[in-house]
């Protein structure tokens, strides 16, 4: 189908051509789905391969067993097969190097049933959030005016979790671990605050039936918190959330890693993880507190 301008605007009109291109795309897609690649290449190269492992073969035993008189064509198929290995690793490794990433974000995100989130300092908010833990402040269930009244960084996270607490059945926090300066004073992390954040979206989500993962539950070597600067060890953490999960019978695809927490390493490394098939991450916009939702995968076309 393509569109003719005319007097009265686009009007539709069929084209032999474009007929054609829609049965090349149509083509595509089943070598795809059966092959796992759109390329009509693969046909001649795969038939390449069985020929030359055929003849490599033939000649390899008539070489040792019958024994016949050496020839140019025994020479070649003894070749065939060696050099076409050889070749298709070259073009491999060439087809690696072209590897790229695209990213795809959902624009209708779905609700997933587990979060694994950054925790980030509480900030100002601190006697709001008390005021809400010891009931002194009353939740209803209109909840969207109470998020309008957090100024720090707890109303992201808060966000999150509300969008998705129709389905939401577990959190893990990942808090940052107490730093030493230089001058020998500590500066606090999240992990002295998750307490906090746990008791405040018990409060705020008491309809819904939450697991919490704290960082004692991933390990012990993340009791005390996990340093937002160590890659690895953020890796690390993410990744043995995923497997907590996982245990709980999450599949992949129902799990959300949220960047919008912690420092540039955190969304570097959370983002890291995501790159495995069927993983995602969000990110909660500070502009309009909306949902957005990333696919990262490979692209072999830059």
């Amino acid at each position: 189908m393509k569109y003719k301008q005319g007097s009265n605007g686009a009007e539709k009109g069929m084209s032999f051509i474009r007929r054609n291109s829609l049965q090349a795309k149509k083509w595509r897609a089943v070598l795809l789905q059966t092959l796992g690649t759109d390329s009509y290449v693969f046909i001649p190269v795969v038939l390449l391969i069985v020929l030359s492992m055929a003849w490599f073969a033939n000649s390899t035993y008539s070489l040792f067993i019958t024994a016949p008189p050496t020839t140019w064509r025994m020479v070649v198929c003894l070749v065939s097969f060696p050099v076409t290995f050889i070749i298709l690793v070259l073009l491999a490794r060439k087809q690696l190097r072209k590897q790229a990433i695209s990213v795809a974000e959902d624009a209708k995100p779905a609700r997933v049933r587990g979060l694994i989130i950054f925790l980030s300092p509480m900030g100002p908010d601190k006697e709001f959030v008390k005021s809400i833990v010891d009931g002194t402040q009353q939740v209803d269930e209109q909840k969207s005016s109470y998020l309008q009244r957090f100024t720090g960084s707890w109303r992201m996270p808060l966000e999150s979790i509300l969008y998705h607490i129709d389905r939401l059945e577990y959190v893990v926090l990942i808090p940052s671990a107490d730093h030493r300066k230089d001058d020998g004073d500590i500066s606090p992390g999240t992990i002295r605050e998750t307490q906090h954040f746990i008791d405040l979206v018990s409060r705020m989500c008491a309809e819904a039936s939450l697991g919490f993962i704290e960082p004692s539950d991933l390990g012990t070597e993340f009791t005390e918190g996990i340093d937002f600067e160590d890659c690895q060890f953020l890796v690390r953490a993410v990744e043995r959330g995923f497997e907590l999960l996982e245990a709980k019978r999450l599949r992949d695809s129902q799990i959300l890693v949220d960047i919008t927490g912690g420092q540039k390493v955190t969304t570097f490394a959370g983002a890291v993880v995501c790159l495995a098939e069927g993983r995602k991450f969000q990110y909660v916009s500070t502009r309009d507190f909306k949902i957005r939702i990333y696919d990262p995968t490979y692209d072999p076309e830059p």
